[in-house]
């Protein structure tokens, strides 16, 4: 085709260059709305309007240029799409709540689907209303009460989360710290799944949910939309659809929610407190229905995705606005500890931190998430000099509104006075909106502020925060629609003690104050207690709420220090435990089982047959003469120790004589050798605490206690908990680390079994020389920097407080009968792990042996909690010592089988390098070998389940001394060491380590 007769242009090319044309010509009459109605606004970049600066400069600094430059009301162009900035108060009220009817809507850009139309945050006309208003009530201050649970133990979560990562004084990054928060909160309250996503990053929900909040919608497809935003109802919907990212989200959710979904229609109903079951539960006064499965699936992952990113970067950059505001985060604090005493915060104490309230919301001025919201204008109209055309976006720049210095003066400067009553009645009604305004607020707002608020209080109870070398100041947000900081909130994270004012706390009266008020049937008994440092008496306050006791000391200077918090039990049950006291102390004999008379024989076997048939004799206990095995010989050559009960001494002697067996009094009278057994010729004290002697064997609770102690004391050392025993004991661990980064980790853990309590003390030991280092033994630090040690003293609480309570010989946890009888109670927990699980190799299923491995794998809640941290640590686990008593070895896996490892030459390495350096420290022999090849076969062990359960290379099974002159009821003399010949032995193990793996 000739142009003008001159030129000749091919008719495709004409074609396209006709398209062009006529596409810049819709685009500059596109663009002239604003210019043709009196609006000011930028000069619109062509086909992409103000997309341009979106994308180079970010929503914020974009809204907050364009309003400082051309006012409170801005046109600009979203592609094609008109769209009015609106930063003016009044105009606000109008638009949002006296003509809401003509504004009902959020604008959407695409076609939606039916599944974004059944969320309350989509819906539109009477649907919304529906939705809306079946939704609120479950929104309601006594619905939300019914959260404070799961809130508070997920606040729980964050301060170890935090003790955790802070590690030597480390500095942390809040922005991961709180989005982990909000994600577990989030989860149990909208769903009721339970999660701790920092311990847990590869659960299937939290992978999940974490790419839920980062999913959207493809921009190029949002883009193409608003370039021709007539084809919206023709190819949007196809392009929705199209766009695969977030499918296996969507997915994951559906399936979730489904199989939730059904269990609750089983009608066990009242279990469950949570949004999921509440919305569930809901029904309209009129339409006489409830939610429908698509309803219910929409609104919950609605819910996930306004509470979870928003929530968490509001709490993040609070954290940043104290750290750099230090006369402000005292001023909170003390507040806070005013007010609350030292308490849990519960709901109704909330309202009564105002300071608290004026803070967040200066946080939420400067830092709210939501930095922008929108409407659809339904009809033309005319706002005071403004004309809106219908289907015009009217978006909200709530980040330029916030830092308005019209309404704010000083804008940028944090200062939560501007809150005050005075100062709140000074500024126009609409200039703070971060949730939103009128019908359409956000719904979860509450919640939101409930949630962020007992946070901070959990955190500033335990912290304080400071600037650190590598915060940012001022920090730089991300290009998005919602404020994030772009590299992370680092910070240092300082624990504190918790310091309270009696002045302005309750008057302790008798040295006893209550912050809630008791019912006549709900006294509690509290023992009251002196505390004399260098002769001043100081008294011990106690806090009483529900059936907790919480103890402060309280110092001349009328400062009180958190001490503790311990259970309390009601007057009636006082009185009726010190009646059963009274009576089994004066008036019965005592319940503790003696040994008077027992002896331990040592037996040196001729034959095989003679070892079976003697432990055989030693496992029925159908026959007469019941003994306890103590050990197996490992050859013809070694020996054989059997415990024999005085009664029954006689008949078994003559039965060993009838054998022709060898032996020999090994231990004379066991009882007396118990009795002596916790006399020490010293006394070494715990840098940690003074009057906890390394040198002696300890209570359960005790040892609790002191591992809390050393986590306040140490620099490095933070406590966790791993689990619960059987009776619900808390079985904690330490662990002890320099400085943040990658590093392997070797894990410690004694007291498997009960009896066998130099184990425990050893751990003790080890924990005081690590944690605290008293001598400042340099080889420690090394160590300390090298890798992260997790030490566990008391893997069975129950059973080892039993043996000190009841029966000093008891072996097993004390797990309750799994028979019908019911006549024997505990599993050996050295049987009971989950790799080749089978008790028929050194086990049984008779519950009345020592070595019952329990019903089936892991049946019990010690060796699943132990067992879960091993997990955890895969691929960071390097090494794990399962310290027991008594023999001198160090064994290697496996316990299940005689067949050796495939790097059994690597395990026999390192084994031979921290038994040969334990010899010197005491001259304590230990010989190295293997579980089954050297000791006997024992299916279930931990050391196997670490090694090939768990992935960890170098595990291994030691018992410590001695060789049988005291068997399991080794001296506290011997504690220290014992402690310091191990200590000697695991540096030279883990020295050899580190270089042997090039680590």
């Amino acid at each position: 085709m000739e142009l003008l007769g001159v030129i000749s242009v091919p008719g495709w090319l004409l074609t396209i260059l006709l398209l062009i044309l006529t596409f810049c010509l819709y685009s500059k009459w596109k663009h002239s709305l604003w210019k043709r109605l009196g609006v000011p606004g930028p000069e619109p970049t062509p086909f992409l309007g103000i997309l341009k600066e979106y994308f180079e400069k970010g929503s914020c600094n974009t809204d907050l240029e364009l309003v400082r430059k051309y006012g409170n009301v801005v046109g600009v162009y979203q592609c094609h799409i008109p769209s009015l900035l609106v930063a003016d108060p009044e105009m606000l009220k109008v638009i949002f709540v006296k003509e809401f009817s003509n504004f009902p809507n959020r604008f959407i850009p695409v076609k939606p689907t039916e599944r974004m139309l059944a969320g309350v945050a989509l819906a539109q006309g009477k649907h919304w209303k529906f939705l809306r208003s079946t939704i609120s009530p479950t929104f309601t201050v006594g619905k939300l009460k019914l959260m404070v649970q799961k809130i508070e133990k997920c606040c729980q979560a964050l301060v170890e989360n935090i003790h955790s990562q802070r590690g030597d004084n480390e500095p942390v990054d809040m922005k991961e710290l709180c989005g982990a928060f909000t994600m577990d909160v989030i989860s149990s309250t909208a769903f009721g799944i339970e999660v701790n996503s920092q311990k847990e990053p590869n659960n299937r929900f939290v992978y999940y949910g974490k790419k839920a909040a980062i999913g959207q919608l493809a921009s190029s497809f949002a883009v193409f939309i608003m370039m021709f935003p007539f084809l919206k109802n023709i190819v949007g919907t196809i392009l929705l659809h199209g766009n695969r990212v977030g499918k296996d989200v969507i997915e994951f959710f559906d399936t979730a929610l489904r199989s939730a979904i059904d269990l609750r229609k089983e009608g066990k109903n009242e279990q469950y407190q949570d949004f999921l079951q509440l919305m569930m539960n809901a029904r309209h006064k009129d339409e006489k229905r409830g939610l429908n499965e698509m309803e219910l699936k929409s609104n919950a992952m609605t819910f996930f995705l306004a509470g979870y990113d928003t929530t968490a970067n509001t709490l993040s950059f609070a954290c940043y606005a104290l750290a750099t505001n230090s006369d402000i985060q005292k001023k909170l604090i003390e507040e806070i500890d005013t007010v609350l005493c030292g308490e849990k915060p519960q709901y109704e104490d909330i309202s009564k931190l105002q300071y608290l309230d004026r803070f967040v919301n200066e946080v939420l001025r400067l830092y709210g998430a939501a930095t922008r919201f929108n409407r659809e204008c339904q009809s033309d109209i005319k706002i005071k000099d403004t004309f809106i055309p219908k289907g015009t976006d009217i978006s909200v720049p709530s980040f330029a509104l916030h830092r308005n210095p019209e309404f704010w003066p000083d804008p940028d400067k944090f200062d939560p006075e501007r809150f005050t009553e005075d100062n709140i009645s000074k500024r126009p009604e609409y200039s703070f909106i971060p949730f939103g305004i009128g019908p359409r607020i956000c719904i979860g707002m509450r919640l939101a502020l409930l949630e962020a608020k007992m946070a901070l209080v959990y955190m500033l109870q335990n912290f304080s925060f400071t600037v650190c070398d590598t915060t940012e100041i001022p920090v730089t947000f991300e290009k998005g629609f919602v404020l994030k900081a772009q590299n992370g909130v680092v910070l240092n994270a300082n624990p504190r003690f918790i310091t309270l004012d009696l002045e302005h706390c309750d008057d302790p009266g008798l040295s006893i104050f209550a912050k809630k008020s008791l019912n006549r049937n709900d006294y509690k008994v509290v023992v009251l207690f002196l505390y004399s440092v260098n002769t001043i008496k100081n008294h011990i306050i106690a806090l009483v709420q529900n059936h907790l006791i919480s103890l402060f000391i309280s110092y001349p200077d009328k400062k009180l220090r958190y001490f503790g918090t311990f259970y309390l039990i009601s007057m009636r049950s006082f009185f009726l435990l010190l009646l059963l006291a009274v009576t089994f102390t004066y008036g019965l004999p005592s319940s503790k089982k003696r040994f008077d008379g027992n002896q331990v024989l040592r037996i040196l076997p001729k034959s095989s047959d003679e070892i079976l048939k003697i432990v055989d004799m030693g496992k029925n206990t159908m026959l007469v003469h019941i003994v306890d095995i103590w050990n197996i010989p490992k050859s013809l050559n070694s020996t054989l120790d059997i415990h024999v009960d005085a009664h029954n001494l006689k008949g078994f002697v003559a039965e060993l004589k009838s054998l022709g067996t060898n032996y020999m009094t090994w231990i004379e009278d066991l009882q007396k050798l118990i009795e002596n057994e916790n006399v020490h010729s010293s006394h070494v004290k715990s840098r940690a605490a003074a009057s906890f002697s390394l040198s002696h064997y300890h209570s359960s609770f005790q040892i609790s206690n002191h591992l809390d102690a050393v986590a306040l004391s140490s620099r490095y050392a933070t406590v966790h908990t791993a689990g619960h025993s059987v009776q619900g004991r808390a079985i904690k661990y330490l662990k002890a680390s320099q400085f943040r980064g990658s590093k392997k980790a070797i894990i410690i853990d004694g007291g498997i079994h009960a009896r066998e309590w130099i184990s425990t003390a050893v751990v003790m030991y080890l924990i005081d020389q690590l944690a605290m280092n008293p001598d400042n033994n340099p080889e420690i630090t090394s160590m300390l920097q090298k890798f992260d040690w997790y030490l566990l003293p008391v893997m069975n609480p129950d059973g080892y407080e039993y043996s000190r309570t009841n029966n000093r010989m008891w072996r097993k946890n004390r797990a309750t009968s799994h028979s019908i009888t019911g006549t024997c109670t505990g599993v050996d927990l050295n049987r009971n792990f989950g790799f080749h699980w089978n008790p028929a190799i050194g086990g049984s299923r008779d519950e009345c042996e020592e070595t019952f491995a329990g019903t089936k794998a892991f049946s019990e809640p010690e060796s699943r909690a132990v067992g879960h941290l091993m997990q955890s640590l895969r691929g960071q686990a390097i090494a794990y010592l399962n310290l027991h008593s008594y023999g001198q070895l160090w064994l290697w896996p496996w316990g299940y089988t005689t067949s050796l490892p495939s790097d059994l030459a690597d395990l026999k390495h390192m084994a031979g390098r921290g038994a040969a350096a334990i010899y010197p420290s005491h001259h304590a022999h230990y010989t190295t070998g293997g579980d089954a090849t050297d000791l006997y076969p024992a299916a279930g062990g931990a050391d196997d389940f670490a090694k090939g359960g768990a992935g960890i290379k170098y595990s291994y099974t030691v018992e410590l001394r001695d060789t049988g002159r005291h068997g399991f009821v080794l001296p506290a003399s011997t504690i220290i060491p014992s402690g310091e010949e191990t200590l000697k032995g695991i540096i030279a193990f883990a020295s050899e380590l580190y270089a042997y793996e090039r680590l």
